[in-house]
């Protein structure tokens, strides 16, 4: 109440009174009466004005507006005012809470999306979560999101804007350098923009074309999306210059984009891509973005700080899937060197059990991973007699060997010879963590090695017996001559006599002849041949053999078989020879298989769609070869035949050396044998030039 108030109010109290008490006259009390009620009424009129006043102040203030209240004229209804005023403060608090009720909603929507999207690591669908979240649950309508993509150095991804009258998703894709406007400059300096003013900070270009076209939007947010992890000293691994780097505490820069936009060193360039591109220093992950186009009021801090926080949780989805894309290719990179390993690689633990096992170790050995996983290396894996477990040996003693000799067994129950190198494993602190094993397969070496010594044995023994031939055959032909007249003179049993003594002389005479046929180089007259004709002309010529020994035969010939550059005689002469031992090897009622395909000379006994030879087999059912003797067989004068002289199988195998090709045996004690021979393919030579075994071997 103010103080001529209160002044006019006890003046006109006390008229009154004082006409009560007929100290004044009536009509003072009259006057003083109405004064007072003035007065009461402007007291009122004044309290009312400023609990109005101060509901205005406070309004104002709340809105963030500059105060304008003015006192009322007292002929202004304050209560009316008031009133309003009410009203007016009930619809914004009744906007504002629901309002509130719409953020929480999308603060516990960004909440779930965060939370889901957190402990994803797949980019793409993150993304589509994002977008829906965008839309339906904030309701932008108008809004953009890139992703960086390190590979080609460009942002990727596109922007939700009228197209045709209509709302439409379009894919976009730009450089850095290529952005303009408020995007290009949040970007450049990596920090969130809130613009109110649209017309005077444009959001971006592209080429001169704006990002969102023909809109009407007054406020946006731009949020880029940075990583979290701390710049390191990546300059001086990489080489780069730091005083050039934004991310350096020595750069000079201040803008990534600043950095892009300028022509970079050629030696920020690796295999085409800027090195910047995938530097572990470069923050920027992507940019996302949205307008007030389609809303009913501004963009707001509020609309700011949720884009910010839904940006830190795709970041952190970003950068994780960055890091697990490229533990990703190093693991592939790995897993791809793992598996081309030509040679075997086992790895065990500390307790000596496989652990991990390759491709080249699977197929070596015949066992599959899972079937060794688990088990001691020692079952299938040793070096040395007795067998020593050489992993074993290296986590309990520390010592390796390097390119041992060693077998591996095999799940065929072979034992194949390898060559082996070990070596421990260890962690950061060099604490033993297992071992690790490679090995070679050196079954083809050793055989070459073994192959290498039979053949310099055979050409010391042809040499050998080629001299004693010579030396034998001179007096040969004086005896053969001197029996011949002899037995001219005599009759009777002395004639009989001298037949076994010129028979045995002719036997002799022919073993010479193979002597020397087997001592010196072999002569070959190559010419395109039928080899399935050959064996065929083979079996009529021992007919009667088969006859003799009551055994039959079976043929298995592969359709469309090529025809082969070979010396018909000399490969008939082979197939005789092999097809006769096979015969005479069956027992009574037997079978000699005989099989014609194609192979490889690698391996000859296995079928295999890889072919470079022709592959004659000829298999009999009889007691086979004892071991023992298996490395004799192709040997001078060894034979187990009481009248055999030892050098059939030696001349098939200086024959068919001299063709190129090769001559193996399969056989198993009461299973049988087989052999087979491997011509080689490919050979043209027509008729005409002799061509001797170097020629032909090459």
């Amino acid at each position: 109440m103010s103080l001529r108030f209160a002044s006019l109010l006890t003046v006109a109290a006390l008229v009154c009174v004082l006409s009560l008490t007929a100290l004044l006259p009536v009509q003072f009390a009259i006057i003083g009466a109405v004064a007072v009620a003035v007065a009461w009424v402007l007291v009122a009129h004044a309290r009312v004005a400023r609990r109005y006043g101060r509901v205005v102040s406070r309004m104002e203030a709340i809105k963030g507006v500059r105060t304008s209240a003015r006192p009322l004229a007292p002929w202004v209804d304050p209560s009316e005012r008031l009133d309003a005023a009410t009203d007016t403060l009930v619809e914004d608090l009744e906007e504002s809470y629901f309002r509130l009720i719409r953020t929480n909603i999308q603060l516990l929507s960004l909440k779930e999306v965060g939370r889901s999207i957190v402990v994803s690591l797949d980019r793409e669908r993150t993304v589509q979560s994002v977008l829906q979240y965008l839309e339906r649950g904030v309701g932008f309508r108008e809004f953009g999101l890139f992703t960086w993509n390190a590979d080609d150095g460009v942002f990727e991804g596109g922007v939700r804007r009228i197209v045709n009258g209509e709302w439409a998703w379009q894919t976009e894709r730009f450089a850095l350098a290529e952005i303009d406007g408020v995007i290009g400059r949040a970007l450049g300096v990596k920090r969130s923009m809130l613009i109110k003013d649209a017309t005077m900070h444009p959001l971006g270009a592209l080429q001169g074309v704006p990002l969102c076209p023909g809109t009407s939007h007054e406020s946006y947010v731009v949020v880029p999306l940075v990583s979290g992890t701390p710049a390191t000293a990546e300059c001086d691994k990489r080489g780069c210059a730091p005083g050039g780097c934004p991310a350096s505490s020595a750069g000079t820069g201040s803008s990534w984009q600043q950095k892009f936009a300028e022509e970079p060193d050629p030696s920020f360039w690796d295999g085409g891509r800027f090195r910047c591109w995938t530097c572990s220093t470069f923050p920027l992950l992507g940019v996302v973005f949205a307008t007030d186009n389609g809303r009913d009021t501004p963009l707001s801090k509020i609309d700011l700080i949720m884009l910010e926080t839904l940006a830190q949780n795709l970041s952190t989805v970003l950068e994780n899937a960055r890091l697990y894309e490229g533990l990703q290719r190093e693991e592939r990179f790995r897993e791809h060197v793992f598996r081309s390993m030509t040679n075997g690689l086992v790895s065990v633990g500390l307790d000596g059990a496989v652990q991990l096992v390759n491709h080249a170790a699977e197929r070596l050995s015949g066992y599959a991973a899972s079937e060794v996983r688990g088990r001691p290396s020692g079952d299938w894996l040793f070096q040395g007699r007795p067998q020593q477990d050489p992993l074993r040996e290296a986590l309990e003693s520390g010592r390796v060997v390097r390119a041992a000799d060693a077998t591996l067994q095999t799940a065929a129950g072979k034992a194949l010879p390898i060559r082996l190198t070990t070596s421990l494993l260890r962690d950061v602190d060099g604490n033993v963590q297992g071992a690790l094993a490679e090995f070679a397969d050196q079954s083809a070496i050793k055989a070459m090695e073994a192959q290498i010594r039979h053949l310099d044995k055979l050409a010391a023994l042809g040499r050998f017996t080629s001299s004693i031939a010579h030396e034998i055959r001179n007096p040969l032909a004086g005896i053969t001559a001197g029996v011949q007249y002899l037995r001219k003179r005599m009759d009777g049993p002395a004639q009989e006599h001298a037949d076994f003594i010129l028979a045995e002389a002719d036997r002799m005479n022919r073993i010479i002849e193979d002597l020397f046929r087997a001592g010196r180089p072999l002569q070959l007259m190559l010419q395109e041949a039928d080899v399935e004709a050959l064996v065929e002309r083979s079996l009529r010529a021992l007919e009667p053999r088969f006859a003799s020994h009551k055994v039959t035969w079976e043929r298995q010939y592969d359709p469309d078989l090529p025809l082969v550059a070979v010396d018909a005689d000399r490969v008939e002469q082979v197939l005789i020879n092999l097809i006769q031992n096979a015969v005479d090897a069956s027992p009574e009622g037997g079978v000699v298989e005989i099989e014609m395909r194609l192979g490889t000379a690698e391996n000859p006994l296995v079928r295999s769609s890889e072919c470079d030879s022709l592959v004659v087999g000829v298999r009999d059912h009889g007691v086979g070869i004892p071991e023992e003797n298996r490395d004799k067989i192709f040997e001078p004068f060894f034979t187990t035949k009481a009248s055999g002289t030892g050098l059939g199988l030696y001349v098939c195998h200086h024959i068919v050396e001299g063709h190129g090709g090769a001559i193996v045996v399969e056989s198993a004690s009461g299973k049988g044998t087989r052999f087979v021979v491997c011509l080689p393919l490919g050979r043209t030579w027509m008729g005409g030039p002799s061509e001797t075994a170097d020629l032909a071997r090459r």
